[in-house]
């Protein structure tokens, strides 16, 4: 197969997918695996990583030896947890001094098995070694095979070193080859659903805007609730004392913090009042770490110091008229919430990117709910303005509008997405994606 040379921007470090999706032992597995990797190309893009994308190992490393500096060699359908600790973990280890990081496993008196999920290549000396093979390993409970990564891993030597516990916990494989064991491990992300529909972080993960495109003072502000960004969106949009905000999110647990932070905090010591109505962790699980609260306290510090009298703002804002919507937007919903007429900021941040939830929705759906929520905003009011972060086709379309009217969002054509290999085949449609009639 030839090499999809999927992202060149010029980074140093280049990952390179596996395509195993042919491997997977069932059509569900597969399903959950593309959803995560097309996930990852949204991330890597993200982080600015180039992207090469194959079925072979050895090509996808002598391709990767053209141009760059370090590989990381990762297996399609790796998740990458709730966090996005693991890049800059991979920068960290890259300046590092090694030849091969990765899992590394003792297989007695036989060659350590280097597994194929996850391992980084330093490619100056790859190359002086003469563009080695991996050395393809054999298949579960075979007998009469060499381990993954046999050649390279004999060459290598005492050059090669364990990817490290950070990296290791940042990432998770669902071993899609193999039923049994896949089915036990898929739990994991399920896990991360029941989590976000539960918990509720303490602040925003969005950085603070300095400015909005957006001719105000606005009338209705509708907004994910959580953290405190959304004070300072209102003072830079303006606003009067008739203003509504609504607070719309597919987790009650948040939407009831946010009304109960309204209606009884004093807007003095943030942390404090978290860490008095932080909800349950789910499921049993450890507390949060002080470290967690350690981190709200600086952002909170940061947050207040751009106000010149924050206690005055909070005092002004929380007089406000405000609702709370639990809608998830990618079910069934409708905007009889919404007044039309009026000047309207509606803040989706990542909604459409969201990392608990893409695992359960094809980036081709996750498109379609898109385009239909910007069709039924225009339905419903075609002035209204919308706020995003991210857009579901980011990564795989330059230049996404994230701030517009409704009216002049483009919506996407799937057609015109730079399109992966496992894709190939289905992303064809007769017809634009999200249509409501």
């Amino acid at each position: 197969m030839a090499i999809n040379a999927f992202r060149q921007q010029g980074s140093k470090i280049v990952w390179c997918i596996v395509d195993n999706h042919e491997r997977c032992a069932s059509g569900w597995a597969k399903e959950i695996s593309i959803n995560l990797t097309d996930h990852m190309l949204f991330k890597l893009d993200m982080f600015n990583f180039d992207i090469l994308i194959g079925t072979d190992e050895d090509e996808l490393l002598l391709c990767a030896s053209l141009d760059y500096e370090h590989a990381v060699v990762v297996a399609s359908g790796t998740s990458f947890t709730l966090a996005d600790r693991i890049y800059g973990l991979v920068e960290e280890l890259c300046t590092k001094d090694f030849f091969i990081a990765g899992h590394i496993l003792d297989r007695g008196e036989a060659m350590p098995e280097l597994h194929h999920q996850f391992y980084v290549v330093n490619l100056k000396e790859y190359s002086e070694n003469a563009w080695p093979s991996i050395g393809k390993g054999k298949e579960f409970n075979s007998l009469d095979a060499l381990w993954h990564g046999h050649n390279i891993m004999r060459i290598a030597g005492d050059r090669a070193i364990d990817i490290g516990d950070d990296i290791r916990n940042a990432k998770k494989y669902l071993y899609y080859e193999y039923d049994h064991v896949f089915l036990k491990e898929v739990s994991s992300i399920y896990y991360n659903q029941f989590f976000a529909t539960n918990f509720f972080a303490a602040w925003n993960s969005d950085d603070l805007r300095t400015s909005i495109q957006f001719n105000g003072p606005v009338d209705q502000y509708v907004t994910v609730g959580i953290g405190l960004h959304w004070v300072r969106n209102l003072e830079l949009v303006e606003f009067t004392d008739n203003t509504s905000v609504i607070f719309t999110d597919i987790n009650n647990s948040c939407l009831m913090y946010m009304k109960k932070l309204i209606e009884t905090w004093d807007g003095k010591d943030y942390v404090e009042f978290y860490k008095q109505n932080t909800p349950s962790m789910p499921n049993g699980q450890s507390v949060i770490p002080e470290s967690y609260y350690d981190k709200t306290q600086l952002e909170w510090e940061q947050f207040v110091a751009t106000f010149d009298d924050w206690p005055a703002m909070w005092n002004r804002v929380r007089q406000l008229h405000f609702k709370y919507i639990l809608t998830d937007y990618t079910a069934t919903y409708n905007f009889d919430w919404l007044e039309s007429g009026k000047r309207t900021l509606m803040n989706l941040s990542d909604l459409f990117t969201h990392t608990p939830y893409v695992f359960l929705h094809s980036l081709k759906y996750r498109i379609a709910c898109e385009n239909k929520l910007f069709n039924l905003l225009v339905a419903k009011d075609p002035e209204i303005t919308v706020m995003l972060t991210s857009r579901a086709t980011d990564g795989f379309i330059e230049n996404n509008q994230l701030v517009a009217k409704a009216k002049d969002f483009k919506l996407t054509n799937i057609e015109e997405l730079k399109c992966p290999p496992w894709h190939v085949n289905d992303w064809t449609t007769m017809k634009q994606l999200g249509q409501i009639t």
